[in-house]
């Protein structure tokens, strides 16, 4: 059995044999497995699974996982993303890999694709409910913004301040929530 072993900051192109998985245990805890239309499995954690599920990825049908190794306050873990690409099956998925500092990685605007983010054991992102990129790409502008305002006021008073990667992904959740709460209750 060929097993898809996914490197760390690389994205891989794949392709379901089935609609689900089989969920199984071993000596890395509870995780699904999925045969893939090229022959190979891989075995990703529960809510990773969850996550290609609530996306509604069919089988035959070709999206990206990414496993990033993320680092905060001198603590490493690590960070999956989904992302379904196109509308329908396709025969054969390539490998591509993925450049972090590379913007245009955050699928198109324009095809409305989904985009979704699991991290440690499943935090439901953003209430589960999932985001545009367009979206995605609007609230990570306006957190880029507002911490470069907020930077340069603190500069012109004698305070040093610096918002690091971490921070404006967190801001830019925060933003991306709190749209979504307002969109849900009927503003907007």
């Amino acid at each position: 059995m060929n097993v898809l072993r996914f490197s760390t900051n690389t994205a891989e192109r794949v392709a379901l044999k089935f609609d689900d998985g089989k969920p199984v245990s071993g000596k890395y805890g509870d995780q699904t497995l999925f045969t893939l239309v090229d022959g190979r499995v891989m075995y990703l954690p529960v809510a990773v699974a969850e996550r290609i599920k609530e996306l509604g990825i069919p089988k035959g049908q070709t999206f990206e996982l990414v496993k990033r190794e993320v680092t905060k306050d001198s603590k490493r873990f690590l960070e999956w993303e989904v992302t379904r690409l196109g509308d329908g099956p396709e025969e054969s998925p390539e490998p591509a890999s993925f450049n972090a500092a590379h913007a245009e990685r955050v699928p198109a605007a324009s095809n409305g694709s989904k985009l979704a983010v699991i991290r440690g054991k499943g935090d439901a992102a953003l209430n589960g409910k999932l985001a545009t990129a367009a979206e995605l790409v609007d609230v990570l502008k306006m957190a880029v913004s507002a911490a470069a305002a907020a930077e340069a006021f603190a500069k012109s008073i004698g305070y040093g301040l610096r918002f690091t990667s971490e921070d404006i992904r967190c801001s830019a959740i925060t933003l991306l929530i709190g749209q979504q709460k307002h969109q849900n209750a009927g503003y907007r």
